[in-house]
Formats: C-alpha cells, sequence, structure tokens
C-alpha cells in the first residue's frame, strides 16, 4: 500500500467533507434568512391592518362630524322635515358614502395585509425548502464524500499496484 494514495484519498474526503459542510451552511443561511423575511412579512401585514383600522376610524369620526354639521344646516334651511323627502334623500346619500368611506379604507387595509401574508408564506416555504435541502446535504454529502475518499483510495491503491517500483 502506498502512503502516496492514502493521502490522497484523506485529502479527497476532507475536501467533499468541507465543501459539503459549505454547501449546508448555506443551506441553513438561506433558511435563517427566508425564517427572518417571513417573520418580518407578518409584522408588516399587522402593521398595515392595524393602519388601516386606525384610518377607518379616523373616517368615521370625520363622517359623523360632517353629517352632524350637514343635518344641523338642513334643519336651519327651512326646506322640511330630515325624516322624508328630498331632505332625508341628501342625508342619507351623504350617510351611505361615508360608510363606502370608511368599509373602502378598511378593504384597502386587508387587501394589503393578505400581500404582506402570502409574501409570508413564500418566505416559509423557502425557509422549509432551505431546510430539507441543508438536511439532505447533510446526509447526502457526508455519505458521498466518505464513498469518494473510499473510491479515490481504492484507485490509487490499484494504480499504485500497477506502476513497478522495481522492489516488492
Amino acid at each position: 500500500m502506498s502512503w502516496i494514495a492514502v493521502g490522497v484519498a484523506a485529502v479527497a474526503v476532507v475536501g467533499s467533507i468541507k465543501s459539503s459542510q459549505d454547501q449546508e451552511a448555506q443551506a441553513d443561511a438561506a433558511q435563517s434568512t427566508n425564517q427572518a423575511n417571513a417573520t418580518q412579512q407578518l409584522a408588516n401585514m399587522q402593521a398595515v391592518e392595524a393602519q388601516a383600522s386606525a384610518q377607518e376610524e379616523a373616517q368615521r369620526r370625520q363622517s359623523g362630524a360632517y353629517l352632524g354639521k350637514q343635518r344641523a344646516a338642513l334643519g336651519d334651511s327651512g326646506t322640511g322635515s330630515l325624516g322624508s323627502g328630498s331632505n332625508f334623500d341628501v342625508a342619507r346619500q351623504s350617510a351611505v358614502s361615508a360608510e363606502l368611506d370608511a368599509l373602502n379604507i378598511r378593504y384597502g387595509g386587508e387587501l394589503r395585509g393578505t400581500q404582506y401574508l402570502q409574501s409570508a408564506y413564500n418566505y416559509q416555504a423557502g425557509a422549509d425548502a432551505a431546510g430539507a435541502q441543508a438536511a439532505q446535504i447533510g446526509s447526502t454529502m457526508y455519505t458521498s464524500a466518505a464513498l469518494a475518499g473510499v473510491s479515490s483510495y481504492s484507485k490509487s491503491y490499484t494504480a499504485g499496484q500497477r506502476v513497478p517500483t522495481g522492489t516488492k
């Protein structure tokens, strides 16, 4: 047996193991990054929904103040009762429009929140895939490294037997 063959085999094994460790570390880093991004997207979703809720409440307060002024103006106009006729129609349409404005704000916040949630799901799927890849690299590459080392050793040993050294 040649010590050179053993050395070549050892270098091949160490190189394969180092390569697999680097690939595994890269997959672990991708998993961590994707997990952090997923967490951030969930936080963004919560912030957007809270902001939309606050805007909706502000819209309702403004609408309430406007509708109150409108009722007072209609009452002062002397054009009739607020409970019937044109005054009622104007007040009702204003209230419906105000409610639609508030609901549109809520819907916009929910829509943006859903986009962040979908992004979080995508990042989580990426994190899961990277974790699976890291596990696969960890098991497959170490096995491959060991087999490559044995194969390299075997080839070197066999090649060493065929090369005449002048002594036996």
